[in-house]
């Protein structure tokens, strides 16, 4: 896959899209529910707008990026201000995920996240989508949460009290359930 998104390069949010989708394709899943945590939510709104005959639902989880907070500056103070509220043991897997894609490799998607006006994009997802926001979460305001999802056309917004940006990996017991609801109601099959 590195070779499509371009070895050493921030792939573009279209790349990244077209690779979801590509590889959910390949393990055989011809019609999508998409789920997308922080810069995941923009990479799933992408892909919906992309392959609107694929793609029959979303959630977004933590949306980023707020358009009041459209810079590294206000990001960093943002997720410093969040940290606390998250559950330590994330500290590692993001570390991790840092060195897996390097740090050069990290800005230049830092840069492609921030670059993208998603707020312009939402009017124009048109399948069920499911806004998920962290109760504690510093770096997606309420505010923002709730744009998001009255600039989405069939949305929902769930607030999951008591957890941060990673709510889904804090307090999976608690997101999970809301997903699986919103997933459930929207299935093309609700047997399966």
């Amino acid at each position: 896959m590195d070779s499509a998104l371009g070895r050493g390069e921030a792939p573009t949010l279209a790349a990244l899209a077209d690779a979801v989708v590509t590889c959910a394709q390949a393990a055989g899943h011809e019609r999508l529910a998409l789920v997308g945590n922080s810069f995941g939510a923009q990479v799933v709104v992408e892909a919906a707008l992309r392959h609107p005959e694929r793609v029959e639902s979303i959630v977004l989880l933590g949306p980023t990026a707020d358009p009041a907070a459209r810079s590294l500056v206000v990001q960093a103070i943002r997720w410093l201000r969040n940290a606390p509220d998250e559950h330590l043991s994330v500290l590692p897997i993001m570390t991790r995920d840092l060195l897996d894609v390097g740090p050069p490799r990290a800005a230049r998607l830092l840069r492609v996240m921030l670059a993208d006006r998603i707020e312009h994009k939402l009017g124009g997802v048109t399948c069920p989508a499911l806004v998920v926001r962290g109760g504690r979460d510093r770096v997606v305001p309420a505010g923002w949460a709730e744009r998001a999802a009255r600039h989405l056309p069939r949305a929902e917004l769930a607030v999951v009290e008591g957890y941060a940006h990673m709510a889904h990996y804090s307090g999976p017991l608690a997101v999970a359930p809301v997903i699986r609801d919103f997933l459930r109601a929207h299935a093309s099959n609700p047997s399966a």
